[in-house]
């Protein structure tokens, strides 16, 4: 299926390796749906895109990601990022067609 939004939830990084580690979770999305909340022990994410480029953002339950947007973040279409997520801090994310 092409047009996802992958999430791979880790609790520790791995640095200087091409994985961050095992997953403590995954969640495939559709482009324009929030995330479930994060797993409590997360504190690093892999945002993947799968076939198409989207904005992102993220936040509390009711985080709501913009297009071309200041505060949202663009992730080219097949590439990912990775992100540190503060033990109290933003634990939902949330995605936007390009506009």
């Amino acid at each position: 299926m092409a047009d996802e939004v992958i999430i791979e939830e880790y609790s520790e990084f791995k640095t200087g390796t091409s994985t961050p580690g095992t997953p403590i979770t995954t969640q495939v999305l559709d482009i324009a749906t929030a995330s479930a909340a994060l797993n409590a022990a997360t504190r690093y994410v892999r945002i993947q895109s799968k076939g198409t480029a989207f904005w992102y953002k993220f936040g509390g339950s009711t985080v709501s990601a913009v297009a071309d947007t200041n505060g949202n973040l663009w992730l080219p279409a097949d590439q990912y990022r990775e992100h540190y997520v503060f033990p109290r801090g933003d634990r939902y994310i949330d995605t936007a067609a390009d506009a």
